[in-house]
């Protein structure tokens, strides 16, 4: 399973939410409610994220066992 978690987690620290990358024009609300609930999401969103906050994928997802 796939968690967003370190995205969260990078999120928070820049004070900033899954929201606010929608109201940013990164991400649609699907996507943003996507990560808030750890729901898979297309690698061109990935990247759009990471690329927008200047960060590696692995801050961004964690692989964990079910």
């Amino acid at each position: 399973m796939i968690s967003f978690s370190p995205l969260r987690k990078e999120l928070k620290s820049r004070n900033l939410t899954p929201n606010k990358l929608y109201t940013d024009g990164v991400i649609t609300t699907n996507v943003a409610t996507a990560i808030n609930n750890d729901i898979p999401i297309s690698f061109d969103n990935l990247e759009k994220i990471c690329r927008h906050l200047d960060i590696p994928v692995s801050k961004a997802i964690v692989i964990v066992e079910d």
